[in-house]
């Protein structure tokens, strides 16, 4: 096959975006059935009739959906859409900003990040974590362009999800190391950094004040009575909702309850993603910054493998802060590469990873995503040789 058919430029972008579009057809699945009791559900906890953490956003959706008599699950499942391709555009932009570095797709083609991981199990995508993934992508084209507009926009991005969930406040170490190189490359005045600081840490103390002082409740009939009256089934509130009722012990003891050699599974896919960042960053003469980093963006999320199943979305909450961070880099000025590439072993290690597809709790999926990818660029390449094969006998007619 010739090399022209497929680059590998356009292989990883016809990934990407049949992920995506992977993502988006199960949402629309989700409204089709009434709203997923998790993947919406989340977004739907509220403070209409008592406070309860993680209540704040899904009460502004439903004043809004009340204000401009929108179905309430309409407007929440188009927002999902419409901050996905927000990311989605985004980091594609990104992805063609660092593409002559194969290396990067390294990380881009990781299971464990955001936009693979959400494909290969749909069930664990678009989590209140979706506005923070936005923010850092918006951070990352405000390098490209150079606008401070993108900066102040994932500063409100990432207030929101903080607002929304407490867990997306163990971002906040490295959305603040992002900023911070943004202040020494000179794209934030040392004002706009401050006031940045200030937004993200007020915003964070009140999300910690609502985890703490209304961390459960004795039922969720509060949280779930008003989305009853917005024409929602009750089965919709046994997700997301029904553990408004669980407090911190329980959940302890959940977790601990549940080791199983599943658990192990995604204990041997995360040690291999591990290994991968570190050969990843070898490449470079800065190896020792960015294993560090790579090993201080594990730091904040690591209680949460005590406290809940989640545990292939904290293993995705890790390898997408530190890819955001590796991406950074390199658009700030460009990581110094230590030593040749070896072509054919990078290409051998993204096959080895891409069968691997965690989902979002302690076991492993089908990579459904990959098996799409596979079937779109098989397509891709006999379309391409026959268009290619019908333009060379054209041509030898012409030249009769």
């Amino acid at each position: 096959m010739p090399r022209s058919w497929l680059s590998a430029r356009q292989a990883g972008e016809v990934a990407y975006w049949c992920g995506i579009a992977t993502i988006l057809l199960y949402l629309g699945q989700d409204f089709l059935l009434g709203g997923h009791p998790y993947k919406q559900g989340d977004w739907l906890i509220n403070v209409e009739q008592a406070f309860v953490r993680r209540g704040l956003l899904g009460s502004a959706f439903i004043r809004v959906s009340d204000l401009l008599q929108v179905d309430l699950l309409l407007l929440v499942v188009l927002s999902q859409a419409a901050l996905l391709m927000l990311f989605a555009v985004a980091l594609f932009r990104v992805m063609r900003a660092v593409h002559q570095q194969p290396l990067f797709w390294l990380l881009l083609l990781s299971p464990a990040f955001t936009w693979l991981f959400w494909a290969n199990d749909p069930y664990g995508s678009l989590r209140k974590e979706l506005l923070v993934y936005a923010a850092f992508a918006l951070l990352l084209v405000g390098i490209i362009d150079r606008r401070r507009l993108n900066f102040a926009a994932a500063v409100a991005l990432f207030a929101m999800g903080m607002l929304g969930h407490e867990a997306n406040v163990l971002f906040l170490p490295a959305f603040i190391w992002l900023l911070y190189r943004l202040r020494q490359a000179g794209l934030l005045t040392a004002r706009e950094s401050v006031i940045a600081l200030t937004v993200l840490a007020a915003v964070a103390t009140v999300s910690a004040i609502f985890f703490v002082r209304h961390v459960s409740l004795v039922a969720a009939t509060p949280v779930c009575a008003p989305l009853l009256l917005r024409g929602f089934d009750v089965g919709f509130c046994e997700g997301a909702i029904g553990w408004v009722t669980r407090d911190l012990a329980y959940a302890l003891q959940v977790t601990a309850g549940n080791w199983s050699i599943d658990s192990w599974g995604l204990g041997i896919v995360y040690l291999w993603t591990t290994g991968i960042a570190l050969w990843f960053a070898s490449h470079f003469t800065q190896r020792r910054r960015l294993q560090l980093t790579y090993a201080a963006t594990a730091l904040p999320f690591l209680p949460l493998f005590l406290v809940a199943l989640d545990w292939g979305r904290w293993m995705n909450f890790h390898v997408s802060s530190w890819v955001f961070l590796m991406l950074a880099e390199q658009l700030l000025g460009g990581l110094a590469q230590a030593r040749a590439r070896d072509d054919k072993m990078l290409l051998a290690v993204i096959v080895s990873i891409l069968p691997l597809a965690p989902s979002h709790m302690t076991y492993l999926v089908l990579p459904r995503a990959v098996l799409l990818i596979a079937v779109v660029l098989l397509l891709h390449v006999l379309v391409t040789a026959v268009m290619r094969a019908l333009a060379e006998l054209v041509a030898r007619r012409a030249s009769r």
